[in-house]
């Protein structure tokens, strides 16, 4: 995977990336604006979040699955998961197979 920071809209986030196949982000903050450029991915991706501090499974966010051949907004987190005190989440998309 390499750094891929600037497919993120969101100021202070991270992102790794194996082109078109897998994306791991890092938010800092839970925006429901926050975007991923897939513009140069095909397929369907899911959306996948961890949550860094209470650890556990990938669980399903607000938006579940998006199409690649754009710039894709990421969704919130669970929502019984959220915590503003400790806002950091990793969300994983991946190509869906």
């Amino acid at each position: 995977m390499q750094p891929a920071h600037a497919l993120v809209n969101e100021k202070g986030a991270y992102c790794l990336q194996k082109a078109s196949e897998v994306y791991a982000v890092y938010l800092p903050n839970e925006d429901p604006n926050t975007t991923l450029n897939l513009t140069e991915a095909n397929g369907v991706f899911e959306i996948l979040w961890f949550n860094p501090l209470k650890g556990g499974k990938l669980k399903e966010g607000s938006i579940k699955t998006v199409l690649g051949g754009g710039i894709r907004k990421l969704g919130t987190p669970p929502k019984r998961e959220s915590d503003l005190s400790n806002p950091d989440w990793v969300v994983l998309v991946r190509l869906k197979k």
